[in-house]
């Protein structure tokens, strides 16, 4: 009797085992190796100033990954609902990263970083609060520009930026991670390992970071700068003005000079008509008139003498 079981078919066990095996690959690959335990961390140099590089170093687990997180926070000034503010040399080191910036009491936000190519991201806030994330940067010193708009009646917009790198330590289970303190503005800097976290005090000495949206000094020296610029104007408009009635008053008096000499002109004219002494011009025509007769009666009696002499020619020849 035969088996009414069916026969497996060894080609589609074949496939069904090699998906197996990449799907086990896959996730074994995108799996996040086991954070490491950190028994032991220090940072130098001991008293940092702005603008030096941290060297965060200490004893972890041998070859797991240690997860270090670097924030500071900086509160900017709000112009006409609008905030901006800019980083400059913002240190990348590996691709495994997350960088992070956080605005408090704002309508939206958005976040620029440019080393040679820039990229944008931007979020709208809720409740006040909008975050922009960037993850598997690539390594390098990057200038970050933040703005957006704040919440209406905000004077002051606070920003938290955080910077998240992943590295494995060593077989000893010693690491070392180095961060530039040029971007970080005075105040506080916060180094988070695991569950140890420690504090930095930075003082306003050097290397602070460009500020872009005007403070309210500023705003008072613009809007002095308005005024004068505005009484500029005025003046300059006043003497636009009397420039203009300047040139009216010479246009004026240009135009009662030719009216003036147009009146004279013409009781001239009136007046050798009516037979009084003619202007020098008016003598100096008839002059020229009389000599051009002269000349033409002087032609005329030449003519008349030459004529008679040939008349008396041919009289004398028919003799």
């Amino acid at each position: 009797m035969k088996s009414l079981m069916p026969k497996p078919n060894r080609s589609g066990l074949k496939h069904l085992f090699c998906l197996l095996i990449i799907l086990i690959l896959f996730f074994g690959a995108t799996a996040s190796p086991a954070a490491a335990k950190v028994t032991d961390w220090k940072i130098s140099p001991e008293n940092p100033k702005i603008g030096d590089t941290l060297t965060i170093s200490g004893l972890a687990t041998p070859e797991k990954e240690v997860e270090i997180s670097v924030s500071f926070e900086k509160t900017v000034p709000v112009y006409l609902r609008e905030y901006t503010y800019e980083f400059e040399n913002i240190e990348i080191l590996n691709f495994n990263n997350l960088f992070t910036v956080r605005a408090e009491g704002v309508e939206n936000l958005k976040v620029k970083m440019k080393m040679v190519l820039s990229k944008t991201e931007s979020a709208w806030a809720d409740g006040g609060i909008a975050s922009v994330f960037y993850s598997g940067v690539y390594p390098g010193k990057y200038r970050v520009r933040v703005d957006g708009t704040a919440e209406d009646g905000n004077s002051g917009v606070n920003l938290k930026v955080t910077t998240v790198q992943r590295l494995n330590a060593g077989k000893d289970g010693k690491f070392s991670y180095r961060y530039s303190t040029g971007s970080v503005p005075s105040g506080k800097l916060e180094i988070k390992l695991g569950n140890s976290e420690r504090e930095i005090i930075f003082g306003a000495e050097r290397n602070n970071p460009v500020l872009q949206s005007p403070p309210a000094s500023q705003v008072q020296a613009s809007g002095e700068a308005e005024e004068r610029k505005t009484s500029e104007l005025m003046e300059l408009a006043g003497k636009e003005s009397t420039d203009t009635e300047l040139t009216d008053r010479e246009n004026e008096e240009k135009r009662s000079i030719y009216l003036t000499e147009s009146s004279l002109n013409e009781e001239t004219t009136m007046a050798a008509t009516a037979g009084d002494v003619p202007s020098k011009e008016s003598a100096k025509e008839q002059e020229i008139q009389e000599h051009e007769n002269q000349a033409i009666n002087f032609f005329y009696v030449l003519a008349g003498i030459i004529a008679v002499f040939g008349g008396f020619l041919a009289v004398r020849r028919t003799k």
